[in-house]
């Protein structure tokens, strides 16, 4: 069910309103040193961040899209994604020295010709030996958010995951009354015994 309502959200949430989400996301997934980048200057790098994995720490380039990608929409973001494996120009925290990863995400899938042109193009930069990228889709997202649907209350948006795990909830408890006047702002939900 939480995948299903993780689902929802992320089909319905715009680009920036998942700027908040993701970076509780990296913390939640141990990435550390995180900063948000996107605007006129940012070199295709909307996030950056480092993790340590298996003894190694690396560099991470992340680009954020929301909804379904196109073939249209791959071809713009694939200068996003050379700019995230190749351009050493981001921020102060950003540490050249280490190993890089690039990250395209998007809320929602690649889809028509679009899955065969990433899959053509990182096969062509296997072949050079340059560095690759990745993708986390909306299917990769949610099993991530599943461990951690918290990280879909982050940020200034108007509750949308919230909303909607209130109304699966409602349909899957019978909630009888979601009270937010408890006086210290919490929440009080009282279901049917």
């Amino acid at each position: 069910m939480i995948a299903d309502v993780i689902g929802n959200y992320l089909d319905n949430i715009e680009e920036r309103e998942f700027d908040a989400p993701f970076m509780a996301l990296l913390r939640a997934m141990e990435f550390h040193d995180i900063h948000f980048l996107h605007g006129a200057f940012e070199f295709g790098k909307d996030f950056i961040a480092k993790r340590t994995e298996a003894g190694t720490s690396s560099q991470f380039a992340f680009q954020t899209k929301a909804g379904d990608l196109n073939l249209s929409a791959w071809n713009e973001c694939r200068g996003q994604i050379d700019l995230l494996r190749t351009n050493s120009l981001a921020h102060p925290a950003f540490d050249t020295n280490m190993a890089r990863q690039a990250v395209l995400v998007t809320t929602g899938r690649l889809i028509a010709a679009a899955p065969v042109a990433a899959q053509e193009y990182s096969a062509h930069l296997d072949q050079l030996g340059e560095i690759g990228f990745a993708t986390w889709d909306r299917e990769t997202l949610i099993e991530m958010m599943s461990n951690t649907p918290e990280t879909g209350l982050a940020g200034t948006t108007s509750g949308a995951l919230l909303s909607l795990i209130e109304r699966s909830m409602r349909r899957q408890f019978k909630i009888l009354n979601l009270s937010s006047d408890r006086g210290d702002g919490s929440q009080r939900i009282v279901t049917e015994a």
